[in-house]
């Protein structure tokens, strides 16, 4: 008999556990079985994904075919959240004009500061202005693209339903 985790040959026939490094056969099978139960479980998800995705690439063409343009179902992602849509778009102009005006009073501080501060003073509250700017910008930018991606994931979820929905009534049938 040979032992499937250190390799050691030895006579016994009837062994529970290995005599060189104490690995109790019973459990190593058990792992295998479940692992192997595991690598079936995973290809069966694996070729469902694999048959939904083609279901989809084929209507995708069928489609595209018909209409002789892009997929009509992106136009109803673009006007299913019209609202997140806008709000979107207001917190990215939001966002520019941010940036434009806090720049120009960053250079009006600058010319008003350099009166009154000393070079040191200046250098400090140009820098702390700069990234409380920075930040404030950023945080728009970052609601904009939230408000983006949500709704990307709402389309995606609601596509995913249909297909869902569409799958199981043909197993059915």
């Amino acid at each position: 008999m040979r032992c499937p985790k250190c390799g050691f040959d030895f006579q016994e026939t009837g062994a529970v556990a290995c005599p060189k490094c104490g690995v109790v056969f019973a459990k190593v099978q058990r792992v295998a079985a479940a692992e192997a139960a595991f690598k079936q479980r995973t290809a069966a998800e694996i070729s469902i994904c694999e048959g939904i995705q083609k279901e989809m690439e084929r209507d995708e063409k069928i489609r595209f075919r018909l209409s002789f343009g892009p997929d009509p179902e992106y136009a109803r992602d673009e006007a299913a959240y019209p609202v997140t849509l806008y709000l979107s778009g207001a917190f990215a102009f939001l966002a520019a004009f941010t940036t434009i005006t806090e720049i120009m009073g960053l250079v009006h501080f600058y010319q008003w500061g350099k009166l009154i501060f000393d070079p040191r003073e200046m250098f400090f509250f140009m820098f702390s202005l700069a990234v409380a700017s920075a930040g404030s910008v950023s945080m728009l930018l970052a609601i904009s693209e939230g408000l983006r991606m949500a709704r990307d994931v709402a389309n995606n979820s609601r596509a995913t339903r249909e297909y869902s929905r569409m799958i199981t009534v043909k197993r059915k049938e």
